[in-house]
């Protein structure tokens, strides 16, 4: 899949409390054999002058919302091009590496996994 600046990846974060929140990637540049793809949120897309209502990229933002990879090479297993991807990609990700201690209580544990069997059916029948 060729890569374009503007190009919109998608993550699901699933959080100590059992809550669910999408994350948007946004590739905002290709350059030196590089792709960045930028975390969208509140520290690096906002106003950018007082008076005109125009939105955009911040000028300066910490390196962790920061995403790189090689042009040609696979893009990072966190970033999905599909919402159905990125609901698959958690799945795997609670299966092989998460257990009970991870949550806030072991009830929100066994909960995740069910709710996140439910949205990926939710997806998967969007697409039929």
């Amino acid at each position: 899949m060729a890569v374009k600046v503007g190009d919109k990846f998608i993550s699901l974060f699933v959080d100590k409390d059992g809550s669910f929140s999408w994350e948007d990637h946004i590739v905002r540049t290709i350059r030196g054999g590089w792709i960045y793809a930028i975390h969208k949120n509140i520290c690096t897309w906002g106003k950018l002058s007082k008076r005109q209502g125009d939105f955009g990229w911040l000028p300066t933002f910490h390196p962790m919302f920061r995403t790189r990879w090689r042009v040609g090479s696979e893009r990072p297993e966190e970033l999905a091009a599909t919402r159905l991807q990125a609901v698959r990609y958690a799945i795997e990700l609670h299966v092989k590496y998460t257990d009970a201690d991870d949550f806030n209580t072991p009830e929100i544990y066994e909960k995740v996994l069910p709710r996140l069997k439910k949205l990926e059916a939710k997806y998967s029948k969007r697409k039929k």
